[in-house]
């Protein structure tokens, strides 16, 4: 065997396992032969490349037959250049397509990546030089790649690269594709995922959950957006009588009450006939003035008009017929912003040559305060592309981006832009380029995050741009060229400003949810008990009713809420009402419709807990429906679940509780499975893998507010590095933007008082909460066993005042194995007193001990004192609580004092005693000799006759009690 032979097997079509087999079992016979060099001093290991055999070449550096022949290891004969230096990277990478053979390489001997030929050239020297943009792409995605080593001419891959764009794109590792990542409009996912979530969760993704659809109510949902989707060819739409000025003092100002002198006109022609040519006439006047006039910033609806029923209804048809230009306009300025952007980015790419270059150093500004160090210092590295002082510098766009974003949440655009023209006279050519990118980016972002114009954000973007054009401290032309984009993305993300119809809109849609016109609307309160009183089939209009009024709670609070308040914790400071007004807001409203809805669970009386539980179920049906863009609020969906997970619920649907209400006869196996698909949802499980996964899936997904402080807490806790813990949290608020860009045009036109109701709600403490459950389902401590003697009864008397009555609590009583309702404690409780007290005194008559009858009366003294107390509050409890839940009739307490007088009255007293003890009687006993009418004084025949359980009529003459016959 020679190395022809071996060649000629390599050159050969054979497959390349038996190549592979053959070349083996060769080379363990003769281990020389792997040490053949071939034409221009090649190994076989460069002729395997060329020949394109990734499998034989992955064999051979797998196999270890040379241990055998204790030879050294093959992957030292690959490790070799050929005559020129060159070595298996730089054959690969002359390719014209993309093969496994480099990938191989990189597995096995990954350290040749940067090693030079002759000519001193890596082998991405190489790739650039064949303009190879795949083994370019390849070998840049390793991270090992040192973009800026030169050759022996002093050339980087980057300068060799020239103005060829691909080449430049694919050395700074940037894909233009992936740009729709920056995109607030683009929502990475995995493909089918919307599927998959179809898989995982069958009835909230089926179409049972989604019937609601049927329903008129419908109508009630807020006009939904065009999703802004990226990517998607959007219709033509005609903006030529569009009105757009560049200065708001140059267009008529419209005042307010000339606003509302048109929308009394409205509610008057509306009044008359809602179909009238005149109140279309109307309708097209105040939309013409919408279109043309600005109005004012302190605009507020007339009270006066906001008292007529028939004002909301006209002023939301009003900007609901305005609604689809609206949306219309926002959503052609964000694609032509995002045109601009891509074509910014293009004209950039040329230019650029940081890759792996040497960090730079910070320039001192010694009259700066520590906070404004603080920021030059985050903004230097930021446009310098270093993480640290140390590390060397690299290009990532999308990591440039989420810093950029993460500086905005904690720094005004104005601060940035101010300490970036400070910075400016000190950055490189490279730096400028960058801190352009950066500017435009937060430009469009800033816009999103705040609608209206920051003041003075054109003159200080117009410094920026003065220095950026000069030809000696700047950019230059191209520093013109950057600042015609610059100027371009400002006028587009200035609709608030630049646009009436758009300005208007927005403080018309900021009215619709004044107080005022809140309060007017139907009771939030009255809506859920209505619901409550139906069945399933005959609420879905106030179910849908209920899902609309929460949505819009998180849809409002995503349009006011700016990033600012998740930087730094601001949510958990002592001035969070200042820092993180909105997120304050809506936490306390979730807190308190939580307490609200458990409130109104355990309210209802046993027979109607199934339909009440059943009616949070459908609920969470209809706000978080995965099938469809609808809006899925998983902010809401947590909150069902924590009502349904709430410790005082759950116990009353729980099949292994102890005695369940009997009027409740338990949930559906659907309904429970429904229960299984909430609680996965939104389980914390995974990172909370499932609300992650409906959000990439959806595009109109509303995310859990709770996750992204979550987040926002992870990226700056423990993250000692400014600009890792800057790009961390500008992750999280891209998430922020992208739910801004979507909903801040829309309609948020509450239909009833829920937003003024909840803040005025009181909830209840958790104590009392918890009180309100054990009424309705009664625990194992709720069982009183009593025996037969009046220690027992004080007992019992003592646990009531200490356990049971202070929470409002009625335990059952337990006489012989049988259990009297809680409701009939006050009744047993006085029958088996009266029934000791019987005893007592026929005891008393045949003689008993002197000392052991004081004792007896004390006692029972003792008891009745008791037993007046309880009774007292028993009733209290029975009428405000138990019967409000139709456990039970209300009782009379008159009745009840009756029967308490009576057995006082019968009450052997320490006078009493005393009278006997000094009567003739034997000094040793106390003996009364019956009379023909004795045996019971007439208060124990008054008891008799309103005693609760009525004793069965015996045969003899001695009338005895059922408790009497219980303790036989």
């Amino acid at each position: 065997m020679n190395k022809e032979k071996i060649q000629e097997l390599i050159f050969s079509d054979k497959d390349e396992k038996e190549i592979a087999a053959e070349l083996i079992k060769w080379f363990t016979k003769n281990p020389e032969l792997i040490k053949e060099r071939y034409i221009f001093d090649r190994t076989v290991f460069h002729l395997l490349v060329l020949k394109n055999k990734p499998k034989v070449l992955e064999a051979l550096f797998r196999d270890t037959t040379w241990l055998l022949m204790q030879d050294k290891p093959w992957r030292d004969i690959a490790v070799l250049g050929d005559r020129n230096n060159a070595t298996v990277f730089h054959y690969a990478v002359r390719s014209e397509e993309d093969t496994e053979t480099l990938k191989v390489l990189l597995e096995f001997i990954p350290e040749l990546i940067n090693n030079t030929n002759n000519l001193g050239n890596t082998p991405l020297h190489e790739a650039v030089l064949h303009h190879n943009v795949w083994a370019i792409q390849t070998l840049v995605n390793t991270g090992k790649c040192n973009r800026a080593l030169k050759n022996e001419h002093e050339k980087t891959p980057l300068d060799m690269a020239g103005n060829n764009l691909d080449l430049r794109k694919a050395l700074l590792s940037i894909d233009l594709s992936r740009i729709k990542s920056l995109d607030l409009r683009y929502r990475k996912s995995t493909p089918g995922s919307a599927d998959k979530l179809g898989d995982s969760f069958p009835l909230l993704s089926s179409r049972s959950g989604s019937d609601y659809s049927s329903s008129p109510s419908t109508s009630l949902d807020s006009f939904h957006s065009s999703l802004r989707l990226q990517g998607e060819t959007s219709p033509e739409r005609d903006l030529s009588n569009l009105k757009i000025v560049s200065d708001q003092e140059n267009a008529a100002v419209a005042s307010s009450e000339q606003i509302n002198l048109l929308l009394q006109e409205l509610v008057g022609e509306y009044r008359v006939n809602k179909h009238s040519a005149e109140y279309l006439k109307a309708q097209k006047k105040f939309h013409e003035l919408c279109k043309t006039n600005f109005f004012p910033e302190d605009f507020i609806f007339d009270p006066k008009l906001i008292t007529h029923p028939e004002f909301q209804k006209v002023v939301s048809d009003a900007i609901g017929i305005l609604y689809p230009s609206v949306d219309g306009i926002y959503t052609h300025f964000q694609e032509k912003i995002n045109i601009l952007m891509n074509q910014f980015i293009v004209l950039l790419i040329p230019h650029i040559s940081l890759e792996d270059s040497k960090p730079r150093e910070v320039p001192l500004f010694p009259e700066a305060t520590p906070k404004k160090n603080q920021t030059l210092n985050l903004l230097w590295f930021l446009t310098a592309c270093q993480d640290t002082p140390e590390s060397k510098r690299e290009f990532n766009l999308e990591q440039i981006t989420n810093q950029a974003l993460g500086v905005l949440g904690s720094t005004s655009l104005i601060e940035i832009l101010i300490n970036l023209r400070a910075l400016y006279v000190h950055f490189d050519a490279d730096q400028k380029l960058i801190a352009n990118l950066i500017v435009l980016q937060l430009l469009f972002y800033s816009a999103v995050n705040r609608i209206a114009e920051v003041p003075t954000l054109s003159m200080q973007l117009r410094f920026f741009c003065n220095i950026n054009s000069d030809k000696d401290k700047g950019l230059g032309e191209l520093g013109s060229q950057l600042n015609q984009h610059l100027k371009e993305v400002l006028e587009l993300t200035s609709v608030y400003t630049n646009c009436p119809l758009l300005h208007n809109f927005l403080i018309l849609n900021q009215q619709l949810r004044c107080p005022a016109l809140i309060d007017a609307n139907k009771s939030f309160d009255q809506l859920v008990n209505q619901a409550l009183t139906k069945n399933r089939d005959n609420r879905v209009d106030e179910v849908l009713l209920i899902a609309h009024e929460l949505r819009q709670l998180t849809i409002t609070f995503y349009q006011k809420v700016s990033i600012t308040e998740f930087n730094d914790g601001n949510w958990l400071k002592a001035n969070k009402d200042i820092l993180s007004p909105n997120i304050k807001e809506l936490t306390d409203s979730f807190n308190l419709l939580s307490s609200y809805f458990c409130l109104k669970i355990l309210s209802q009386p046993p027979e109607n807990l199934k339909n009440a539980l059943q009616f949070i179920i459908d609920l969470a049906q209809v706000l978080c429906p995965l099938k469809g863009e609808n809006y899925p609020d998983l902010n809401h969906m947590m909150l069902i679940a924590g009502i349904l997970n709430n410790k005082d619920i759950s116990r009353l649907y729980d099949k292994d509780a102890f005695r369940l209400p009997s009027a409740f006869r338990g949930l559906s196996t659907k309904d429970l499975h429904y229960l299984e698909e909430i609680n996965k949802l939104i389980s914390s499980d995974k990172n909370s893998k499932y609300m992650r996964e409906v959000y990439g899936a959806f595009r109109s997904a509303l995310p859990f507010l709770g996750l992204l402080l979550t987040e926002a807490t992870f990226a700056t806790d423990g993250n000692p590095n400014p600009l890792s813990r800057a790009e961390a949290l500008g992750i999280v608020l891209k998430k922020i933007l992208e739910v801004k860009l979507l909903i801040n045009f829309e309609i948020t036109a509450y239909q009833t008082n829920m937003t003024t109701f909840i803040k005025e709600f009181r909830p209840v403490d958790e104590e009392s909460q918890y009180w309100a459950s054990v009424r309705l389902q009664p625990r194992k401590a709720d069982l009183l066993d009593l025996e037969n003697n009046m220690a027992a009864i004080e007992s019992v008397l003592d646990t009531l005042h200490k356990n049971f009555l202070p929470n409002n609590i009625l335990p059952c009583i337990v006489i012989n194995k049988k259990i009297n309702k809680s409701t009939q404690t006050a009744e047993v409780l006085i029958d088996l007193y009266s029934l000791h007290l019987k005893r007592f005194k026929t005891d008393k008559q045949q003689g008993k001990n002197r000392d052991e009858i004081q004792q007896e009366s004390i006692l029972f003294e003792r008891c009745f004192k008791k037993l007046k107390l309880a009774v007292l509050k028993i009733i209290e409890v029975n009428n405000q609580y138990y019967y409000e839940l139709k456990l039970t009739d209300k009782k009379n307490p008159i009745l009840f004092i009756n029967l308490l007088d009576n057995l006082r009255k019968q009450l052997v007293t320490s006078e009493e005693f005393e009278e006997l003890n000094t009567s003739r009687s034997s000094p040793k006993t106390l003996k009364e000799k019956p009379s023909k009418d004795a045996g019971k004084r007439k208060s124990v025949v008054f008891l008799d006759k309103n005693i609760f359980f009525k004793p069965e009529p015996k045969e003899s003459d001695e009338e005895v009690t059922p408790l009497e016959n219980m303790f036989s």
